[in-house]
């Protein structure tokens, strides 16, 4: 709008020509008043929760506005109805767009990183983005379990968890560390197909059941810590650890 006259592009170059010539910063409010309004539009939940195109519709701009938690929050949501339909592959990809807003900040081969983001940037994230982070990579995990690409599930999952154990904000008592049991359940599942090949011992086994039981301890439920406690027992005795 501009001396209440408005704007009608009748081809997508123009659009194109005028939003390479923005700012970034310029685009990504732009995208996200798009959003608010498509979504202000759709006011009736049961119609926008049945309408999928129009969902990722409001998916792409707030993802291309750079609001993690908002792009994260439509993707799984979407996600896990296409998953219910059996389109495990679409969905992913919805996945990976709202992962590459993370990913694709301060890009540095140099610079160390975890599940593909710098360390920088998770060493700035807050407890909802690292919470929708872990669920973004285990419903990741869980769509390629599902169509039975064991390797790339279990590189999701190790993402997940490679994610929790090297964010700050993982210590926060806001942060609520049940988010993270789908990670333990989603690699012993891996472990199980053969995905993860382990050593006599089974270190990398006792590992992760150790740090399951500490992430259940932390948690402070008791019902999740008992289990954790009763599947570290399970696999002590079957490996014949019988003492510990």
């Amino acid at each position: 709008y501009a001396d209440n006259r408005r704007y009608r592009f009748t081809h997508d170059s123009w659009r194109t020509s005028i939003l390479s010539c923005m700012l970034h910063e310029r685009r990504c409010d732009l995208h996200e008043h798009i959003a608010i309004a498509l979504e202000s539009y759709c006011a009736d939940e049961s119609e926008q929760e049945n309408n999928i195109e129009r969902q990722i519709r409001i998916l792409k701009h707030w993802t291309s506005s750079g609001n993690f938690v908002r792009s994260a929050n439509i993707s799984l949501k979407i996600g896990g109805q296409l998953m219910l339909l059996g389109l495990n592959s679409q969905g992913i990809m919805l996945f990976d767009d709202s992962l590459s807003i993370l990913k694709e900040q301060g890009m540095d081969s140099r610079e160390e990183s975890h599940g593909g983001i710098c360390i920088s940037i998770l060493n700035t994230i807050n407890v909802p983005e690292l919470d929708r982070l872990i669920k973004l990579n285990v419903a990741r995990g869980k769509a390629f379990s599902t169509l039975g690409m064991s390797k790339q599930s279990t590189i999701s999952y190790q993402n997940a968890l490679d994610i929790l154990n090297n964010t700050i904000c993982a210590d926060s008592e806001d942060f609520d560390r049940s988010v993270s049991f789908p990670i333990f359940s989603g690699l012993f599942v891996v472990l199980k197909m053969g995905a993860i090949e382990q050593d006599e011992e089974c270190t990398f086994e006792k590992h992760l059941i150790s740090k399951f039981v500490e992430q259940a301890r932390l948690n402070g439920d008791p019902v999740h810590y008992g289990r954790a406690l009763a599947m570290q027992g399970e696999t002590f005795g079957r490996l014949g650890n019988f003492e510990q």
